[in-house]
């Protein structure tokens, strides 16, 4: 009895590892087969490929190349900060389409109405200006916002720095608890650093992002402070009670300033508007201008002279510190 259950065990024993055996050779099978499958799908891409080089590869490189050049300008690249800085959310290619359909066809609609081409250059010339003065009020509007949220941010990081937080602790703290525009800018400043840009480098292409001298004071400040130590809370401290003074004294210059500003406005906005109700109202009064050598040197003198006073005026009015 003890033999046949020693050849009993003996025998289960062997059909169970028959078996592992048999579960591991099918597996390794199965593997060979999806790798097989794989390796003939590739094998099928690739010769649809080389069927189709001149429709896709040729468009491909083209694109690729000219991608290539569209970026590599130094202007396009100064669109991107800007927009950047207004808190757009276009590329520079998208913007220049749009600006120059803002330009082209108002400019075409005029010149048909009119049949003269110097309205229509005049219409251009509000269609180039105009975006412009958009694009900088954005980024005067997200610089304003910013600056007012990062006084509570310091606040928030000094406080988390006391606690025994790091700094990018600190940081993502702020990214939860604050809103557009500094909230965006410090959750990309993190996830620039979470991929491998150095602290000090992520730091200051945020800066270079938004333009604050505010923004540009604490990044210098945390920079110097991790490369020579120092009680980074305290000094976070002071520099939010520096911001909230900056920040008193420039409401204080835009109240006595605005008398000037809104002077400056109507003597630039009067000209344009009123030639525009002359154009539309009674076009034969204003055509002298458009037509007569005389009135053409009238126009001119009047738009630099313009151009002179909203300068002038600009200058007196615009206070930087």
């Amino acid at each position: 009895m003890l033999q046949e259950g020693v050849l009993l065990s003996a025998a289960g024993s062997f059909v169970t590892v028959l078996m592992v055996m048999c579960a591991v050779y099918s597996l390794w099978e199965r593997q060979k087969l999806k790798v097989r499958q794989r390796l003939q799908a590739l094998a099928k891409n690739k010769s649809e490929n080389k069927k189709n080089i001149f429709s896709r590869g040729i468009l491909r490189s083209s694109k690729a190349k000219a991608g290539s050049w569209w970026k590599n300008k130094g202007w396009m690249v100064w669109i991107e900060l800007q927009l950047a800085r207004a808190n757009i959310p276009l590329k520079s290619g998208e913007l220049l389409i749009i600006w120059g359909l803002g330009i082209i066809f108002p400019a075409c609609g005029i010149y048909l109405i009119t049949m003269r081409i110097l309205p229509a250059v005049y219409y251009a010339a509000l269609g180039i200006l105009i975006p412009l003065f958009l694009l900088r009020r954005a980024k005067e509007r997200k610089a304003v916002i910013l600056n007012d949220q990062l006084e509570e941010a310091l606040g928030t990081i000094s406080n988390a720095l006391r606690a025994g937080f790091g700094l990018l602790q600190a940081l993502e703290m702020v990214s939860r608890e604050s809103r557009p525009p500094l909230a965006n800018e410090i959750k990309r400043t993190l996830k620039e650093i979470t991929l491998g840009t150095p602290v000090e480098k992520a730091l200051l292409r945020c800066v270079e992002r938004t333009g604050s001298r505010e923004l540009e004071m604490v990044v210098t400040v945390v920079n110097i402070q991790r490369q020579v130590g120092g009680n980074l809370a305290r000094i976070l401290d002071r520099i939010a009670h520096t911001i909230r003074e900056r920040n008193r004294i420039r409401g204080e210059i835009k109240t006595l300033t605005a008398q000037g500003k809104i002077s400056g406005i109507v003597i630039g906005a009067i000209p344009p508007v009123l030639a525009l109700l002359l154009l539309v109202m009674n076009p034969g009064y204003i055509s002298k201008f458009f037509s007569q050598p005389l009135g053409i040197a009238l126009l001119l003198g009047g738009i630099l002279s313009q151009l002179l006073g909203v300068i002038l005026i600009k200058r007196i009015v615009s206070i930087n510190f």
